[in-house]
């Protein structure tokens, strides 16, 4: 028996903030466990070991919050919170070594590396870099610069950070053993002007890199290894049917476990896009657009076996859990569905 483990919004929601449910692998079936209350806003959760982390979207000082999760009943325990300088946190990524995590502050333009100590409990800020300048669409959402996500690359080395303000994945050296930061000024991932850069992710050798565009609705991507002083991508793959009209907004993107597909959630047009993965070059090929069964999908997850595809849809508050084709990559109707307010991410553990 598996947990899944939902972070929503709790403002004017009446949510408690942090919900887990039991999950059924041969069923699909999601039974609710217990809520905790202790964080507001818990917009993304990272996982390690004994430990999930989770980032407070607030203002100002939302933070992070530690928690230890039972193996057994997968129950959570509040350990600690550490301020962290900047606001509207939205991105939480534990370092390879399990000693520093890293933090997204979207409202402020920066991010933070935060220690991680002995007992998992989370300790001091040891960086902070703030991002600067004005974007493309400079009187809308572009106005500075807004930090979304941030990941290590595979080799452990370079830490990216994705800036939907600036259209641009910035690149910084990381110091593993003092949680610092030099920014590499050798390569500068650039996308197209006014697309605004959210998630992404690398293929399994390393060699691709897949970024999500909020605003632009497409994928890039890029050619990682081989990157060198400004670099654009070499596909860019529109996620909406040609037939949409109205606004929609890219959100989440993941990769099978097989890693033949790859899927993306549009918020507005309320669909997962199914990509095939070409394994020869790492390029993508359209298959369709799939229902989430809810109204604005924000992330969501495959279970680790490939036979799931578990989707929060924000605005509609439900989770949704869809039976996936392992030849196809297309999705079932529901085979569950849950009642939660707000949900804006989910992790199964």
């Amino acid at each position: 028996m598996k947990h899944l483990y939902v972070g929503c919004y709790t403002a004017k929601t009446g949510s408690k903030g942090l919900y887990q449910f039991s999950f059924d692998e041969s069923s699909g079936q999601l039974t609710f466990k217990t809520a905790y209350d202790t964080c507001d806003n818990p917009s993304f959760l990272a996982a390690e070991k004994d430990m999930i982390y989770a980032g407070s979207e607030a203002g100002q000082g939302g933070g992070l919050y530690a928690f230890r999760r039972h193996i057994t009943t997968g129950d959570l325990t509040y350990i600690n919170h550490t301020a962290v300088p900047g606001s509207a946190l939205c991105h939480v990524q534990v370092w390879p070594n399990g000693k520093y995590l890293s933090a997204a502050n979207y409202g402020s333009g920066s991010l933070a590396v935060c220690e991680i100590l002995k007992d998992g409990s989370l300790g001091r800020v040891t960086d902070l870099k703030q991002h600067h300048g004005v974007g493309f669409d400079k009187h809308g959402r572009q106005e500075g610069p807004h930090v979304h996500a941030t990941l290590l690359d595979p080799s452990g080395k370079k830490l990216l950070a994705s800036d939907l303000g600036l259209d641009w994945l910035a690149r910084y050296d990381i110091d593993a053993c003092s949680g610092t930061l030099a920014l590499d000024e050798s390569v500068h991932f650039k996308t197209p002007d006014g697309s605004g850069p959210r998630h992404f992710t690398f293929s399994e050798d390393g060699e691709t890199l897949y970024v999500v565009t909020e605003m632009g609705n497409s994928l890039l991507v890029y050619d990682y290894a081989d990157a060198r002083g400004v670099t654009y991508p070499r596909q860019q793959m529109p996620l909406l049917p040609d037939s949409h009209e109205g606004e929609s907004n890219a959100a989440d993107l993941h990769i099978s476990p097989d890693g033949q597909f790859m899927y993306v959630s549009n918020r507005g047009h309320d669909s997962l896009t199914v990509l095939r993965v070409h394994e020869a070059d790492g390029s993508v090929e359209w298959i369709e657009c799939c229902c989430t069964y809810g109204a604005v999908p924000r992330n969501f997850c495959i279970t680790p076996d490939g036979q799931y595809v578990i989707i929060a849809n924000q605005k509609s508050g439900n989770i949704v859990v869809c039976k996936r084709d392992l030849q196809s990559g297309t999705l079932s109707e529901p085979s569950s569905q849950v009642s939660v307010p707000q949900p804006v991410f989910v992790m199964l553990l």
